[in-house]
This record gives C-alpha cells, structure tokens and sequence, in this order.
C-alpha cells in the first residue's frame, strides 16, 4: 500500500454548491485517531508512503497537521514518506499557520475558480469577502513558498470561457494550475 487520503473533517466554512463532501453532520477527526491511521499505514508494505489531507476545509484542521513530521519520524522504519499538497479554500490561513506549515514542509493548493465572479458563482457562505481574502492570503503564501499550485474546477456553465480563465492565471504568474 503506497498511497492513503485522509478526511480530517466534513465542515467547510464557505460550501460550494458542487461540493461532494457529505453535508449532513460536521465531522472532525481527532488526534489519537489520526496518529493510529498514521501507524497502521506506515507499517503496511513498500518503501514508499504518500499521505493525501483532505475535508471540507483542512485548515479547519490545521492544529493535526503541527507535529506531523515529528510524529511520523518516530515511528517510521527508514521508508519515504511524502505528505501531499494539501487543497484549501484559502480563507482560514494566517501566518501562525503557514508558520506550522512551513515547519512541516507541508505546502497548500489553493482552490482559485477564475476572476471574482466566476469564483464566487457557486459559493454559498462568505461570498462578500471570499475572492479578496483569498487573494491576500495567496500573498501572504507567496512569502512563505512562492507562487502556490492552484485548483480551478470547471463548472459546465463556466466551461466555455476556460481558454481565458487559464490565461488569466498566468498573466497572474500562476504556472502550476490544476483542472
């Protein structure tokens, strides 16, 4: 077993309409259960582990991900261990968590639609203050890592522009995108 993705959570705090992330109740996984997974995973077959965090919102998580790197050190037997480029919305992230995050060697994806209008069509919590919170926090990311991955999901009414959204991204500078 080489792979493993991991939910740390179901909530979200802005909930897209095309989300597929279960809606019914906000879920969070807890520390123990976390460390547990991790062991179990490690100790499967194969020299190299690939470790995949996902939610709703990860950072809505962020305090599992400090002493990850310690933690997986300790109970690893010499395998490689990588730990995937986590997918934000972007909102929740401040410099004490990019700070943690930095000393995990953990980077992020950002979850960037387009312009504003295409970002925040089909967002249902926070659209006054999502793509300019988004865009800031980018920034303060870009001091910590550089220019981030984004992911773009490509609803079936925003289709027909994608040629000028992707050539909007990298106008922005943008070069590692996701679709």
């Amino acid at each position: 077993m080489e792979s493993l993705t991991i939910y740390l959570n179901t909530k979200c705090n802005i909930a897209c309409d095309y989300c597929f992330v279960i809606k019914k109740d906000d879920v969070f996984m807890d520390r123990s259960r976390l460390e547990k997974i991790l062991r179990w995973f490690v100790g499967q077959e194969g020299q190299e582990k690939r470790i995949s965090f996902l939610g709703g919102e990860p950072l809505l998580s962020a305090n599992l991900l400090g002493g990850l790197k310690n933690f997986l050190r300790g109970i690893n037997t010499g395998k490689k261990i990588v730990i995937k480029d986590i997918p934000t919305n972007g909102i929740l992230l401040n410099e004490a968590i990019l700070a943690s995050l930095k000393e995990e060697g953990i980077r992020l994806v950002f979850s960037l639609d387009g312009a504003q209008f295409e970002h925040n069509k089909f967002r249902i919590r926070n659209k006054a203050v999502l793509f300019s919170k988004i865009l800031n926090n980018i920034e303060l990311y870009k001091k910590y890592y550089g220019v981030p991955a984004i992911k773009c999901t490509v609803h079936p009414e925003m289709a027909k522009d994608l040629d000028k959204r992707i050539a909007e991204f990298l106008n922005k500078g943008f070069r590692n995108i996701h679709i």
